[in-house]
C-alpha cells in the first residue's frame, strides 16, 4: 500500500543527494518566486487595492496559527500561487469545482474545529450574497468569525468564464436601474400564438411590434411595407429530429444514421421556414463560440439510407410515430420529413399533441421520432444523462465531456468543444436540422427590439421611439 511504498523509499534513498547544480537552481527559483510574491502583495494600485494586495495584508496581518477559507472564484487560484502558510492548517481551500458559499459555513466548521485558532474568512461578493445567512448561525452558536468581504462588482470569474464560452455574464453583474435611461413609460405584452393572428395584429396597428413573428410565409409582405421595419437574426435553439435511442431498432447507430442521410435539411428549411434557418450537423448553432460545422457528415443521400436499413437488418417498409408539438417549425417540419423518410422506406406516422401531451409523454420517454428545438444555450450536457427523454447512453461521452469540464487551457477546451460535437454526430443521436431563427417586426421608429436571442429575453429597457 501507500505507507508501505513510502517507507520503501525512504530506506532506498537514504544518504541520497541531488546534483548541488540542481539545488541552486532551485534555490534560485523560489528566490525569485519570493520576489514575484512581494511585488504582487504590494502593488501599489488605485483608487483601491488589488486583489493581491488584500492577500499579501491579511497574510502579513495574521498570526501563524490562524486560518484562512477561501473557496470560489480567483481568489483561489491567487491564493495557491501567492499565500505563505506557516502551519499545516492555516490553509483552508476548497477546490471541488469552486463552490459558492462555501466560505462563512467552512469558516464555521473551522472554528469548531480548532476553536483556539482565528479563522479569517475571505469571500468576494457575488458568493457572500449566497451564503451570508450562515453569519446568523456565528452569532447564534456564538463563534467567532473574521469575514474579509471584497467588492469586486459581483461575480466576476464565473461572468468572464461564461462570456469566455461564448454565454453571455447574464445575471453575474450589479446592475443598477436608471430611470432617466428607460425610454418607454409603459409596456403592454400581448400573447398572440396563431401566426395569422400576428399578422393582422401587426397590420391593424394593435401592436407596435413582434420580437418572434412566426408566419414567415408574410415577410415580404412586412418588407415591401414602409411602415415597418423587418430584422432577422438567430437563436440558442437547435431543431431537431429526435430519436428514441432505447426503442429498437432505433437503438442500432446504422439506422439512425439512415434517417440523418434520408433527410434533406435544405428542403425542410424551404419548405419549413421560407428559406430562414442555418442548417446545423450537431448540437450546436453557427452563432456558438467553438461551433463546428458538422453539415456534411450526412449529406442528402437517400440511397446511402436504404443502403443502412438493409445492412441493419431492417424490413421496409418500418412503421415508426412522428409525435409533433404546436410550433410550426414541428408541423410544417414534420410533413416533409414524413414525406422524406417515406422515399427509403420509412413509413413515419405523424401525431400532432400539444405541449401538455408532448411533456408528459414525449419528454418523458414515449415516442419513437420528434421534431424539436432545444433553445437552452450550451445544452450539450444533457447529453451525458442516459436518463434525459432520448436515451442516448455513452460511456466514450460522458468522459469526453468530463475532459472538457476539467479543462483550463483555452485551446485544449476549444478542441474538445469540437470532439464533443463529433461525438454526438458520429453517433447520430439525433437528425440535426436548423438553428432556429429570429424574425423581428415592428412598426418604423420602434427602435431596440433584439434581432437575435441568445438567451429568450425581451430587454425593453434598450426599446425607444426614434
Amino acid at each position: 500500500d501507500a505507507r508501505a511504498g513510502l517507507e520503501a523509499l525512504t530506506t532506498a534513498l537514504t544518504g541520497y543527494h541531488v546534483d548541488p547544480g540542481y539545488t541552486a537552481r532551485i534555490d534560485r527559483a523560489n528566490a525569485d518566486w519570493r520576489q514575484a510574491v512581494e511585488h504582487a502583495y504590494h502593488l501599489g494600485h488605485q483608487p483601491l487595492p488589488a486583489q493581491t494586495e488584500i492577500l499579501g495584508a491579511l497574510n502579513e496581518f495574521m498570526d501563524e496559527r490562524d486560518v484562512v477559507v477561501q473557496a470560489a472564484g480567483s481568489m483561489p487560484g491567487d491564493l495557491q500561487m501567492l499565500w505563505r502558510a506557516r502551519d499545516p492548517k492555516q490553509y483552508h481551500v476548497e477546490y471541488g469545482y469552486s463552490c459558492m458559499g462555501y466560505e462563512i459555513a467552512g469558516g464555521l466548521g473551522a472554528k469548531m474545529g480548532g476553536p483556539d485558532r482565528e479563522v479569517f474568512v475571505l469571500v468576494g461578493d457575488g458568493s457572500y450574497l449566497m451564503m451570508a445567512t450562515e453569519i446568523v448561525t456565528a452569532v447564534s452558536e456564538g463563534i467567532k468569525l473574521n469575514i474579509v468581504l471584497v467588492q469586486n462588482q459581483g461575480f466576476g470569474s464565473i461572468g468572464a468564464l461564461s462570456e469566455s464560452l461564448g454565454s453571455q455574464r447574464f445575471g453575474t453583474r450589479y446592475r443598477y436601474r436608471d430611470p432617466a435611461s428607460v425610454k418607454l413609460k409603459k409596456v403592454t405584452f400581448r400573447f398572440i400564438n396563431d401566426p395569422s393572428a400576428q399578422v393582422a395584429a401587426l397590420l391593424a396597428g394593435d401592436v407596435d411590434g413582434i420580437p418572434r413573428f412566426q408566419a414567415l410565409q408574410s415577410l415580404g409582405q412586412f418588407k415591401s411595407d414602409a411602415r415597418f421595419t423587418v430584422a432577422t437574426g438567430g437563436t440558442e435553439g437547435k431543431t431537431i429530429v429526435s430519436i428514441n435511442n432505447k426503442r429498437k431498432p432505433l437503438d442500432d447507430v446504422r439506422v439512425r444514421r439512415a434517417i440523418a442521410y434520408a433527410i434533406d435539411r435544405k428542403a425542410v428549411i424551404d419548405g419549413a421556414q421560407d428559406g430562414i434557418g442555418a442548417p446545423i450537423g450537431s448540437h450546436m448553432v453557427p452563432s456558438d463560440a467553438g461551433y463546428v460545422d458538422l453539415t456534411g457528415m450526412y449529406a442528402y443521400n437517400p440511397e446511402k439510407a436504404k443502403a443502412l436499413l438493409k445492412e441493419a437488418g431492417v424490413a421496409t417498409p418500418l412503421n415508426l410515430t412522428l409525435t409533433l408539438p404546436p410550433p410550426q417549425y414541428a408541423r410544417k417540419g414534420g410533413e416533409i420529413v414524413a414525406a422524406q423518410l417515406a422515399k427509403v422506406g420509412i413509413v413515419a406516422k405523424i401525431e400532432n399533441v400539444e405541449w401538455a401531451q408532448w411533456l408528459s409523454g414525449t419528454f418523458k420517454g414515449n415516442f419513437d421520432l420528434s421534431i424539436i428545438s432545444h433553445v437552452e444555450p450550451l445544452d450539450y450536457a444533457v447529453y451525458a444523462n442516459p436518463d434525459y427523454y432520448f436515451g442516448y447512453d455513452s460511456k466514450a461521452y460522458r468522459d469526453l465531456l468530463a475532459k472538457y469540464n476539467s479543462a483550463t487551457n483555452a485551446k485544449e477546451r476549444t478542441k474538445l468543444l469540437g470532439d464533443i460535437q463529433r461525438q454526438i454526430a458520429t453517433d447520430s443521436v439525433n437528425a440535426f436540422l436548423f438553428q432556429l431563427p429570429q424574425v423581428s417586426i415592428a412598426k418604423k421608429g420602434l427602435k431596440g427590439l433584439w434581432s437575435s436571442s441568445p438567451i429568450f429575453a425581451n430587454d425593453m429597457a434598450a426599446v425607444s421611439w426614434q
